[in-house]
């Protein structure tokens, strides 16, 4: 698993690349299928925005984004936001391999007797040698 932070509209610093490094691998925690994170940080304006692009085992890939007043903010609440939907697809996945069985009773009147085997016996005709 890789991370990759880059920049858009200016230049990242190493503090802030490092600290994004550091919260992308926290992800890593929340699910084993994880492949490479993309950390794209992108500061034009008078708001600071995060978004990270994160692909997953099975050719499914989570797109996040965050914005707010300071980078570090904007980060915390995209990792935030990655890390409710890496829970989520987590979940779907543990769901849909299975769980347990639906038992289906039969309604109060429709109750059915089994018959026992010695039963069955006795009122079959074998037929004689």
């Amino acid at each position: 698993m890789g991370i990759l932070i880059t920049a858009r509209h200016h230049s990242v610093t190493d503090g802030m690349k490092r600290y994004a490094e550091e919260k992308g691998e926290k992800l890593t925690r929340f699910f084993d299928g994880l492949g490479k994170i993309e950390i794209t940080l992108d500061g034009q304006g008078p708001s600071q925005r995060a978004e990270a692009v994160i692909t997953v085992a099975g050719s499914e890939t989570i797109v996040v984004h965050a914005e707010a007043q300071k980078m570090n903010a904007a980060i915390d609440a995209m990792i935030d936001k990655a890390e409710k939907r890496i829970r989520r697809h987590k979940d779907k996945i543990r769901d849909h391999r299975g769980g347990e069985a639906e038992v289906v009773e039969p309604e109060s009147g429709e109750k059915e007797s089994l018959e026992s085997y010695q039963d069955v016996v006795e009122r079959t005709e074998f037929p004689e040698d």
